[in-house]
């Protein structure tokens, strides 16, 4: 509170705060109010004062996050007024504590307080000539007192800059749910649905996510070189680090692809199991729709380092390409 205690007087004024078309996480008008008290005294802010501080946090329809202050009299005549964008990744703690310094700046709580008077100067004594003349001898002017002068005023040292309060935002999670579309996989293009799961496992790396997920590849009809009927089922699996910047994110890690084959015609004893590992890198955009939900599309390079075959049926397919690629289109639901 010691940059509150050495503001200057600041009139009485309303504060009007409205956050409710931001994400959750800054429509926090408590966090915003103990923010701004550290920087003006607490008799500043009153409900019933003509004067208002008018705060707005929403976003922008690129989904950047804006804050506007505005300083009205009790006429409504702007006053003084201040607009600053923010990123889309910009977390609310960081938002919340920028708007509460512009909103003490727009208030004068940084304005230097007025120099101390000057202390009032002795008057002169008057010189012999002034005094009238007089036959008996002149007596000795009694000596003048000067008065006690106060002691000289203590300036407290300046206040350095107010840090941030450390950013401790709660771990973020996302689930999403969408649509994968691979060729090379298969020695055909093949589609299914997708699940997956992301977190930042750390609050001090916000930028780095690590992803899991996984895709069902609905059974396809394939003939062997044998000329055999197959079903044959794929599930690809997928573990990833991301670094996301912006609205993009650029990851790396490994995919674990199974397939089964299963005679067409039910006979025992020809079925087969093949499991592979490749490097996946991977590059995706996300765009924030509404609140917590985000649209976003990756795209998928694998590059098959390992197999391991099960069965003797696989020797009669084709090997899929050691290079597949893809794309997956997914709904993003964000967890704070």
């Amino acid at each position: 509170m010691a940059f509150a205690l050495d503001a200057p007087a600041i009139a009485p004024t309303q504060l009007d705060f409205d956050a409710s078309r931001a994400p959750k996480s800054c429509n926090n008008d408590v966090t915003f109010k103990e923010l701004l008290e550290i920087r003006v005294p607490a008799n500043v802010l009153k409900p019933d004062a003509a004067r208002r501080l008018i705060v707005r946090i929403h976003r922008s329809p690129r989904g950047q996050k804006l804050v506007d202050v505005t300083l009205v009299d009790a006429t409504g005549t702007t006053l003084a007024e201040h607009h600053q964008p923010f990123g889309v990744r910009e977390e609310c703690h960081r938002v919340l504590y920028e708007a509460a310094r512009t909103a003490a700046k727009l208030l004068g709580a940084f304005k230097k307080p007025p120099p101390p008077e000057p202390c009032p100067t002795c008057p002169a004594c008057p010189s012999c000539a002034d005094c009238p003349a007089s036959s008996a001898p002149a007596q000795p002017l009694p000596r003048r007192v000067a008065p006690a002068q106060p002691p000289p005023r203590k300036v407290a040292p300046a206040q350095s800059r107010p840090q941030p309060p450390p950013s401790t935002p709660p771990r973020r999670a996302s689930v999403m749910a969408g649509a994968l579309l691979a060729t090379g996989i298969t020695s055909q293009g093949t589609a299914g649905p997708f699940v997956g799961v992301s977190v930042v496992p750390s609050s001090h790396f916000p930028r780095f996510h690590v992803e899991f997920g996984g895709a069902w590849l609905p059974p396809m009809q394939v003939t062997s070189k044998t000329r055999a009927g197959y079903r044959m089922d794929i599930v690809p699996l997928f573990g990833s680090i991301c670094h996301a910047r912006h609205v993009f994110r650029f990851c790396g890690g490994i995919a674990s692809t199974f397939y089964d084959a299963q005679r067409a015609d039910g006979a025992m004893g020809h079925d087969g199991l093949r499991v592979t590992l490749a490097g996946v890198a991977r590059l995706g955009a996300e765009l924030d729709v509404a609140g917590a939900f985000s649209m976003r599309v990756d795209t998928y390079m694998l590059t098959r380092f390992w197999r391991r075959t099960f069965g003797n049926e696989w020797a009669a397919f084709d090997d899929p390409s050691p290079i597949a690629l893809g794309v997956a289109g997914v709904a993003v639901w964000s967890l704070e």
